[in-house]
């Protein structure tokens, strides 16, 4: 007789009272720290429930990796039963016409997923189950994913969203994500009258509250329809370390940043100057200066690297050394980053837009096995879906990023269960520069994200205890 992995492993109780909360529900969001489980939440609802005679398929939504890796693995492991097919590669569209519990697609493949339910239509889906992991890769509602998911909503009788950081940029995130929910019963049905209640653009575009008191109804809101589980009230996590580290430009470098900063151009020589036509690209091109190189588009109009230093570089050798083999992540944000470290430490691994998927795994399992002192990373690459607290507990954040989600993520594949140390994130920054701009927004992001964090864990904890 086999034992599954399930009779081994039982689900934990806090894992059984979100399965409880959402076989009473049509729609939910399941706002779920990193390391409790949530996938395998999903799936033994969906074993539980699922009657293949009555009820239609489960189409579940995730980043490419985890929808390619994650998803199936944790099906194979936990609910083998349970049949499924990824939608994606050059079978996908064989893979479609496949009867199946569950299928399995990313974000990216939306396109062609509404192109095959036109083909062959969507009967398969009725009174099935709509599943976004990573719910916040639809918080756009002008983006193509969430007009997709808009118009395939009423296929299914359910619908639930999977975030452990549901507002990465702030409240305004959340109308898409909850409308794929719950057609508007949330938080309205129209975008721009949620928009106007409670937020303002400002004359430097940025978007600010109305008002305090009115920006709190928006957790209260989001409550009713979230089941909240804080990784902090059911494991006990290492703390992260904040560990600044400073950069100071030479007196020329750091007169040709202020030059670039104010007149949005910066000539380095009779032959070379670097222009930026608005805010958004004076915003990179001051990022890929303190980086150490500027790309420019030459008279060609191609893309060449101007090369104007290495401190990023010399700071990571410094920390490298004192480390004395201490294995660490090293957080880029450009290419060029992975060729100028190659330069100081050869042949240093990288996972980055481009590296395929099989070389990917292949360097993440010699990390976890503790085989690489270093691992150079766009967090892009690896923000979700990957465990990585095996290989180390350092993070260098050699150049930082102003999508919250995406740090906090690539932390959280560190902070897990699993890992024995605190979590030190050594981050380099250019005094007096924009990075010093990056980081203070980063904290302003994590207050508001934890404001929301908190109304959801206090009111799912008030049903919990009348339950």
């Amino acid at each position: 007789m086999t034992i599954l992995p399930r009779e081994l492993y039982p689900l934990h109780p806090y894992q059984l009272l979100a399965i409880e909360w959402m076989k009473f529900r049509k729609e939910g969001y399941l706002n779920i720290d990193m390391g409790l489980g949530k996938t395998r939440i999903v799936l033994d609802y969906i074993r539980l429930t699922h009657k293949p005679e009555s009820s239609g398929a489960v189409l579940i939504v995730a980043p490419m990796r985890v929808a390619t890796s994650t998803w199936p693995a944790q099906i194979r492991e936990w609910t083998p039963e349970l049949s499924y097919a990824v939608l994606h590669g050059h079978d996908k569209e064989e893979n479609f016409k496949l009867k199946r519990d569950l299928y399995i697609i990313n974000y990216e493949g939306l396109k062609w997923l509404d192109e095959m339910v036109t083909k062959y239509g969507r009967s398969k889906f009725f009174h099935g189950v709509l599943v976004l992991d990573e719910a916040t890769m639809v918080k756009s509602s002008s983006s193509g994913r969430f007009k997709y998911l808009k118009s395939l909503r009423s296929s299914f009788d359910k619908a639930f969203a999977l975030s452990a950081t549901p507002a990465p940029n702030g409240y305004q995130d959340l109308w898409s994500q909850y409308f794929l929910l719950d057609y508007g019963k949330t938080l309205g049905h129209q975008y721009t009258r949620f928009f106007n209640r409670y937020f303002q653009t400002t004359e430097s575009r940025r978007v600010v509250p109305v008002s305090t008191e009115r920006l709190k109804e928006i957790p209260k809101l989001c409550a009713k329809s979230t089941f909240r589980l804080s990784a902090d009230d059911y494991l006990k996590l290492p703390e992260f370390t904040n560990n600044d580290l400073y950069v100071d430009l030479p007196p020329k470098l750091l007169a040709q940043y202020k030059e670039l900063e104010k007149d949005f151009l910066l000539k380095l020589s009779e032959e070379t100057s670097v222009t930026a036509m608005n805010a958004a690209v004076l915003s990179m091109k001051l990022r890929q200066f303190c980086q150490g190189g500027i790309y420019n588009a030459s008279e060609e109009n191609s893309r060449e690297l101007v090369d104007i230093h290495r401190l990023k570089v010399d700071m990571l050798e410094q920390i490298i050394q004192e480390l004395q083999g201490a294995p660490t992540l090293v957080a880029i944000q450009f290419r060029y980053e992975v060729d100028f470290i190659r330069e100081r430490f050869p042949n240093a691994p990288a996972i980055y837009g481009g590296i395929s998927a099989k070389e990917s795994d292949r360097l993440i399992n010699l990390w976890n096995a503790g085989k690489l002192p270093m691992l150079i990373c766009h967090p892009a690459s690896l923000s979700h879906g990957v465990n990585l607290q095996a290989g180390g507990h350092y993070i260098t954040w050699l150049a930082l990023t102003w999508n919250f989600e995406q740090y906090t993520q690539f932390n959280g594949r560190l902070r897990r269960q699993g890992q024995k140390n605190r979590v030190v994130l050594n981050r380099v920054l250019v005094r007096g520069s924009i990075e010093e701009k990056m980081a203070k927004r980063l904290s302003q992001k994590e207050t508001t994200q934890q404001e929301l964090l908190d109304v959801l864990r206090d009111m799912t904890n008030e049903i919990l205890a009348q339950s």
